[in-house]
């Protein structure tokens, strides 16, 4: 499990938790894309994706209770992967609980920026435009 965790800490170092799970496909990808370049111990690519999701499912389950229980589950399930044997049936890692529906307060203040800069756009295009025939347009004496 050391090794786990330092995988763990450096990717933390590197990349959002809402990432890991791109980053991990990512790298199974290149190993099938360039075999000879980007090793991994993994037998297919379907097992490198398991692989990943297991390990994300195991950073959530720790991110959500403190639990390490996923890392165990990874650890013994990439075991048995690598032809070990733990002479009992491999218990599955529990799932993270779904969560709740996510607050997408963020998001809906930069869809309510977005409209203010469209629509400042807006007006200021209309009213260049309104100057433009304004100056064309001969002025008529009175």
């Amino acid at each position: 499990m050391a090794h786990t965790h330092s995988l763990i800490v450096s990717l933390d170092a590197a990349y959002t938790d809402i990432q890991l799970k791109e980053v991990l496909i990512d790298q199974c990808w290149l190993k099938k894309e360039f075999p000879k370049s980007h090793d991994s111990s993994f037998d297919t690519d379907s097992a490198c994706k398991k692989f990943a999701t297991g390990l994300m499912n195991a950073r959530y389950l720790e991110l959500h209770d403190g639990s390490q229980l996923g890392y165990e589950g990874f650890c013994a399930d990439y075991y048995v992967h690598k032809g070990g044997d733990l002479g009992k049936k491999k218990a599955e890692p529990p799932k993270p609980k779904p969560k709740k529906k996510a607050d997408h307060g963020w998001l809906a203040t930069v869809n309510a920026w977005m409209f203010v800069i469209v629509a400042g756009s807006i007006i200021v295009l209309f009213a260049i435009i309104t100057c433009m025939y304004c100056a064309k347009k001969p002025q008529e004496n009175v």
